[in-house]
């Protein structure tokens, strides 16, 4: 069972199940002990079988499992452990609208109990581009870890970016300064810590719930900080921006009813001809059909000496 032929017998079986999935699957070095259910596989490269002619989905350096044969033989995928060395992946939107996904014709919907117990990546890149909107995004370093709790089946999910990155924009760019995530994977729902990104001098901040994917409800809440002088500049805006608006934002029951409200508040905003502006709204959204919508801004200009006066409500 572990000569070379056997095991380049089962990188067959394996290629072809995952060719069910829409997956094109290869791997030069192919190591495994039946006995303890290891296996580790070297230099991986996974690609849709839809669209061999756009760059593969994933590669990595390395694939290390380590499957628990007792909880395996009673119908369980149960993951001891496993790592990623170096993963790369690159998604790819072309002109026409067509992706490196993959797509499965398997319409099977039965599930599989499954646990990962712990897993690391390392070393990890990310690279997104959608040609038809000329959208770029590049995370060169990330390292992700997920923890599995036996007793709930919950998995605890953190990602932390390790170097800066850039996101693009029709040939303009901004710098991608950090994502950090913890995220709870739960059966028929996802609880969401903390997201974090940072973007050159703007921050966003995310938390909140979705429950029940199959019908779902919302409860979010959101804090932003955005610089707009750069992004102005970044949207391609001509006229001169600058200035800090601080965005709060609220998401919660289900898609159908859902209750948005949001809170601006900006200081000294400087528009073209018109500086030291102070801009405050309120505004809630309801998505039921007899929605309730209202809104409340005040915009102030200060002049040095004098007190704010407002000349729009």
């Amino acid at each position: 069972m572990h000569t070379p032929p056997v095991r380049r017998y089962a990188l067959k079986q394996l290629v072809q199940i995952l060719g069910r999935q829409g997956l094109d699957f290869d791997a030069s070095e192919v190591s495994y002990n039946l006995l303890t259910l290891q296996a580790t596989l070297g230099h991986v490269t996974v690609r849709s079988r839809q669209t061999p002619d756009l760059p593969p989905l994933a590669k990595a350096d390395r694939i290390y499992v380590d499957l628990d044969l007792r909880k395996l033989l009673s119908g369980e995928i149960y993951v001891e452990d496993a790592a990623l060395t170096n993963p790369s992946i690159h998604i790819v939107v072309d002109e026409q609208g067509r992706d490196n996904l993959p797509h499965s014709k398997d319409e099977s919907t039965s599930e599989t109990n499954y646990l990962i117990d712990k897993f690391q990546a390392t070393g990890g890149s990310v690279d997104f581009e959608d040609r038809r909107q000329q959208i770029h995004a590049v995370i060169p370093r990330f390292e992700l870890d997920i923890d599995g709790n036996p007793s709930t089946r919950e998995h605890l999910i953190r990602l932390q970016t390790k170097q800066d990155g850039t996101v693009s924009f029709q040939q303009r760019s901004m710098p991608l300064r950090e994502i950090m995530a913890e995220v709870l994977l739960q059966k028929n729902a996802i609880d969401i810590h903390s997201l974090q990104i940072a973007l050159r001098d703007s921050t966003v901040n995310l938390a909140g719930k979705i429950d029940n994917f199959k019908d779902p409800r919302y409860d979010f809440k959101g804090e932003t900080d955005l610089g707009l002088g750069s992004f102005a500049e970044f949207a391609g805006v001509q006229q001169k921006v600058n200035g800090t608006v601080h965005l709060s934002l609220t998401a919660k029951g289900p898609l159908a009813q859902t209750v948005v409200t949001a809170r601006v508040d900006g200081q000294n905003i400087s528009i073209e001809g018109f500086e030291k502006l102070n801009l405050k709204a309120d505004t809630a959204y309801e998505a039921a059909p007899s929605a309730f919508r209202s809104a409340r801004s005040m915009c102030s200009r200060r002049s040095a000496g004098s007190r704010a006066k407002p000349v729009s409500r």
